[in-house]
């Protein structure tokens, strides 16, 4: 009897360990509703959607990279990054030195439309064409941005040098012309739309598809072309360090073979 309990246990444990094993090298893809990139299924609430959503699948699978996708905040998904606990990705990263220290990435594989700013249309105190400096400058201009938020490395540079606002940084300081909120693109919107702030910094990519799609948003609001920005944010995965070299590696080279530069 006692054997049989010993064999019985022998085959739980086998079980059991494949089972947690395959859960380990599972790759958990961390993203959020952000539309174009990633949208929603109206019914279910599920992402299945989206611009990188679908370039991102296409390359997974093409990596043969078996992987789960999470619907999680930016705030926590970096969090879980940092923490290196488990195998982590957030695959729409932007590369900057702060990141570096806590992250690996991949190879780039999407370039968004350049930054613009977006108004009401009833505002007459902005130009149709601004710079980010200024309007940073301008203490009586609110502006409103998301917490955790990489607006790239130009644009978090200005924060930094005219508002003292650090995006790094867990402890912000009060600053009254600037509003952080964890709202989404649309709620930013909405505010702006109902005066809650008087402007917001959004990548070309969101803010063509979010105006074109409200009608609200077309009624009232516009956008502002920024002389100062060249370019477009560049998207890569951006993954935890206990995502291993050949992962990484595997999912570099299924870009080289999807993305045409």
């Amino acid at each position: 009897m006692n054997k049989l309990y010993l064999i019985l246990f022998l085959i739980l444990s086998c079980i059991f360990n494949s089972f947690c094993a395959y859960a380990e090298s599972e790759l958990k893809i961390q993203v959020q509703i952000r539309p174009p990139f990633f949208t929603e299924n109206e019914k279910t609430g599920e992402i299945n959607g989206g611009i990188l959503y679908t370039l991102i699948r296409k390359i997974l699978k093409d990596a043969n990279i078996s992987y789960v996708i999470e619907n999680l905040p930016l705030p926590r998904s970096f969090f879980e990054i940092k923490q290196n606990k488990t195998q982590v990705c957030y695959p729409a990263g932007v590369i900057n030195d702060e990141r570096k220290k806590f992250a690996n990435f991949s190879i780039p594989y999407f370039r968004d439309k350049k930054f613009v700013a977006i108004v009401r249309k009833s505002d007459k105190r902005f130009l149709n064409n601004e710079t980010v400096t200024n309007l940073l400058q301008n203490k009586k201009l609110i502006l409103i941005i998301k917490l955790g938020y990489s607006y790239s490395e130009y644009i978090d540079s200005k924060f930094l040098k005219i508002k003292d606002y650090d995006v790094h940084s867990n402890t912000q300081k009060n600053i009254p012309d600037i509003k952080i909120t964890s709202l989404s693109n649309i709620e930013m919107l909405s505010a702006i739309e109902q005066k809650g702030a008087d402007y917001l910094f959004m990548g070309g990519n969101e803010s063509d598809y979010l105006l074109k799609s409200n009608k609200n948003f077309q009624k009232e609001l516009k956008i502002i072309n920024l002389n100062d920005i060249e370019s477009g944010a560049i998207r890569h995965f951006m993954c935890s360090k206990m995502v291993q070299k050949e992962t990484i590696e595997k999912i570099n080279n299924s870009i080289k073979k999807i993305i045409k530069n």
